[in-house]
């Protein structure tokens, strides 16, 4: 045969195989994407707070091949999670194995990704799921995880780029300021504050918010970001509309009587701290001076309302208490001494550590009076705390 010919006909299986591999990627991109529209519409029909055990367990057995969870998955407790790559084991995808570094450079699977990329893929990851508590569906979500490519190596990419619609059932108030949850109480959007090597956009609402906001914001997904010949590079193009509502969200409404006397809706101190007990005054002295000078109350707690068991009735332990941590006293701060003897109910995020607990334990508005009509309140905001952490705390000293 001649070299000439010979030459041809390779150029030939060389084109015809770099055409297959462009048709084999984009077909894996458009698998992807209506699994992913698939998952979204299934998202959509989750009532939280009213489907049920039996409706998870349909989820469950339509999506078992993309499915995984932690521990046990019951009625009483179940997070199950469903994710969506090309050629990656749903497993790796939802519990964030590092795929990627425990592959050997010679692995197909390494030679794939890489040649895919080049051939315009952004390795999209769809995660979606929902959250089970004592027979109902309380939570769902949906994330949409993209790669977006450097101009100087379609090989690489410059950054993750992301998108996350997640319910929760309260914003702590060392992460989300009081004033910022008045105003909308059942959804946060915003950026992470942290995000090293990323862009991202989230969503988080409880589920009791408007289930209109709730569609808004699953509806808002471009899911043509995994397609699209022209990547997805910054959020407002992965989230138009939720990107909007961000930018338009006025600045936080500071109010400073409602702030400096503590005015807050009780029912959120209850739903956002993760624990709650009641407790009396036994002392208070002062430590220090100038700027130094602290005023430090010993409280000996009562009963434990909410959080995991890290105390007994009857121990004392000490705060170093601060005007704004005081709920419904006037602006004052010489009349914002607690007596001897108050009742009181306690409210802060984090377990107590270290011989002297510091004022950021205690959360703000954190020490409120013991009355029938406040404890009501905050019981009621913790009855809509249907999502508490599974983490469990450390113990008091």
């Amino acid at each position: 045969m001649p070299m000439k010919t010979l030459l041809y006909r390779l150029a030939g299986i060389v084109l015809a195989l770099i055409a297959g591999l462009v048709v084999c990627v984009s077909l894996q991109q458009q698998i992807l994407r209506w699994r992913a529209e698939r998952l979204l519409a299934d998202i959509h029909q989750i009532q939280m707070g009213k489907s049920t055990w039996a409706d998870a367990q349909r989820l469950m057995y339509r999506w078992g091949a993309w499915g995984a969870w932690k521990g046990s998955c019951t009625a009483e407790q179940c997070d199950y999670q469903i994710g969506i790559q090309e050629g990656v084991p749903s497993h790796a995808v939802i519990f964030e194995t590092d795929h990627e570094q425990q592959d050997p450079p010679w692995m197909p699977s390494q030679w794939l990704r890489s040649l895919s990329r080049q051939l315009g893929s952004r390795s999209p990851v769809v995660i979606g799921g929902f959250v089970v508590r004592k027979g109902i569906i309380w939570g769902k979500s949906f994330e949409l995880i993209l790669d977006v490519p450097r101009k100087s190596n379609p090989e690489g990419f410059e950054y993750i780029l992301v998108a996350d619609a997640t319910a929760v059932s309260h914003f702590p108030s060392y992460y989300i300021p009081l004033e910022k949850t008045s105003q909308h109480p059942e959804y946060e959007i915003g950026t992470p504050g942290a995000c090293e090597g990323c862009k991202s956009i989230y969503a988080h609402f409880t589920p009791f918010a408007d289930p209109g906001f709730v569609k808004g914001v699953l509806d808002d997904f471009n899911l043509d970001c995994i397609t699209r010949h022209h990547a997805c590079i910054v959020e407002g193009d992965i989230m138009p509309a939720t990107t909007r509502t961000m930018k338009m969200e006025p600045a936080i409404n500071y109010n400073a009587d409602l702030a400096d006397s503590c005015l807050f809706p009780l029912e959120l101190l209850g739903r956002d701290n993760r624990y709650v007990v009641t407790a009396e005054v036994v002392s208070n002295h002062v430590k220090g001076a100038g700027f130094g000078r602290n005023q430090l109350t010993i409280f000996r707690t009562s009963s434990q309302l909410k959080g995991e068991p890290i105390l007994h009735s009857g121990e004392t332990v000490e705060f170093d208490v601060q005007p704004f941590q005081i709920y419904g006293r006037d602006r004052e701060i010489e009349k914002k001494v607690l007596k001897r003897g108050e009742a009181v109910i306690l409210a802060f995020d984090r377990s107590i550590n270290g011989e002297v607990v510091s004022r950021t334990s205690l959360s703000a508005c954190g020490i409120i009076p013991f009355t029938a009509e406040n404890l009501a309140a905050i019981q009621r905001g913790i009855q809509r705390d249907v999502l508490p952490p599974d983490t469990k705390p450390q113990a008091w000293p």
